[in-house]
């Protein structure tokens, strides 16, 4: 296996732990990451509707709602970009006869500056999103977004089976 892969793989196995233990804020996940919406194929329509009914939202909250995570998306996509590029400059760097550590350990730290900034973007919108409601509007996005997220987990769970997704049983110690 080459140092690169191996590291990579490293690098990558620290990233997603720390997302992990960073996980949703007190009030869970921001309002646009588990609300069914457009990008988990319901129609803007129906997104729309179902935030009238549900949440009380006006026309004009769901306008400025759907502005904010338009800049935010927008912004995103950059930060996203960004992060593969330098994936990318830190990949070549590891690839060199001779490694320098110090360019290296430079890239990771740019790569950490852009992961931090890509939660902030994520956060920020939820905050912001926030403040276009009323507490009671609140409350009732958080209880469906508790209702939708129960509802993607029991679908999770249907689709591996009782028996989890490598066919083992998630209660059973691996190996003798």
């Amino acid at each position: 296996m080459k140092w690169t892969t191996f590291f990579l793989a490293f690098v990558g196995v620290i990233f997603v732990s720390s997302l992990g233990m960073a996980g949703p804020g007190p009030m869970g996940p921001g309002p646009e990451e588990d609300l069914p919406g457009p990008h988990m194929g319901m129609k803007k329509g129906m997104m729309k509707i179902l935030l009238k009914q549900k949440v009380g939202l006006s026309d004009k909250q769901i306008r400025s709602i759907e502005d904010l995570k338009y800049k935010a998306d927008k912004e995103r996509i950059d930060i996203d970009y960004k992060i593969k590029k330098g994936r990318l400059e830190l990949e070549r760097l590891m690839d060199e006869d001779k490694p320098d550590k110090a360019r290296i350990l430079k890239q990771v730290d740019k790569l950490g500056q852009l992961n931090t900034q890509l939660k902030k973007n994520r956060v920020g919108l939820m905050l912001d999103i926030r403040t276009l409601l009323t507490p009671q509007q609140w409350e009732k996005m958080e209880r469906l977004h508790r209702e939708h997220r129960k509802m993607r987990r029991r679908k999770r769970m249907k689709r591996r089976g009782p028996m989890g997704p490598m066919g083992m049983d998630p209660g059973e110690p691996s190996g003798p």
